[in-house]
């Protein structure tokens, strides 16, 4: 979360959130730069904070079974309902 704070921080001094006609292009350019390497930090950071709770859940669980399919609908539930529907906002205008 730290990492992500500051990339987007860097995002903001480049001038995000400002309108884009009041920019030129290099902050333009540093502004998007920034703030697509602060998802990518934030998307493997959470990413890899379901794993570690997932590989942990799999040592208390005693029967495999259970633990397997608790996992299989755990993944299964959240790539079949994403928090975020911005895509399709995007392609259904």
């Amino acid at each position: 979360m730290a990492s992500f704070t500051a990339l987007a921080t860097v995002s903001i001094s480049y001038g995000l959130g400002v309108h884009a006609v009041d920019l030129d292009l290099d902050q333009t350019v540093g502004a998007v730069k920034f703030l697509v390497f602060g998802q990518f930090v934030i998307s493997l950071s959470m990413g890899t904070s379901k794993v570690a709770v997932g590989l942990f859940l799999l040592r208390i669980i005693q029967e495999m079974w259970y633990a397997l399919s608790s996992l299989n609908i755990a993944l299964g539930l959240n790539s079949a309902h994403p928090s975020d529907h911005s895509m399709t906002r995007i392609f259904k205008a």
